[in-house]
């Protein structure tokens, strides 16, 4: 059907009914033109645009995005560690670079669990000790570069480097 047949069926069937009482009858105008059928490609904006998602910022112990018991898993460093980059010895644009070729690298190796082993920093007074990477990484994975990557971040176990590290979850490449 087309809407002229579709038209002249509304027609037949609203010359056979009578208002309700006290209204008056409604008298539908033609258009002048069909409206086209609402296109994917062709939308106009609006003053609403789709709202992005944003992804919350990365704080080791923060996880989201993983069930609870994978989540554990990943805090006591019980999931496998599929790669691992050791920044010792990098000055900070050095570690960055490394960074970021690292995550996309092992990104596309499909590896889900990571170790970044940042060091502990030694230099300095004692309440001081933290390293220049030890502080920056954290803020480098938020980059959107970086943090597009990451579903997690963690403080590595004792035994794979504690204070000194961390363990990185990667989203799958799509």
């Amino acid at each position: 059907m087309n809407s002229n047949d579709d038209n002249a069926v509304w027609s037949r069937v609203t010359r056979s009914v009578t208002p309700l009482k006290g209204r008056s009858p409604v008298t539908v105008l033609p258009r002048d033109e069909p409206r086209p059928a609402a296109a994917t490609g062709n939308r106009q904006p609006t003053d609403n645009p789709p709202r992005k998602t944003v992804a919350r910022p990365l704080a080791p112990g923060v996880i989201d995005g993983l069930d609870r018991r994978q989540a554990d898993r990943f805090r006591r460093g019980q999931l496998a560690i599929e790669n691992r980059l050791d920044l010792h010895g990098l000055t900070r644009r050095e570690a960055h670079a490394e960074l970021q070729a690292f995550l996309a690298h092992s990104q596309e190796q499909s590896h889900r669990v990571v170790l970044l082993i940042t060091g502990k920093g030694q230099k300095g007074p004692l309440e001081e000790r933290t390293g220049v990477l030890r502080r920056l990484v954290p803020e480098w994975l938020n980059e959107p570069a970086m943090r597009r990557r990451i579903i997690a971040l963690a403080p590595a176990r004792p035994q794979h480097g504690g204070d000194g590290a961390y363990y990185l979850y990667l989203k799958k490449l799509r």
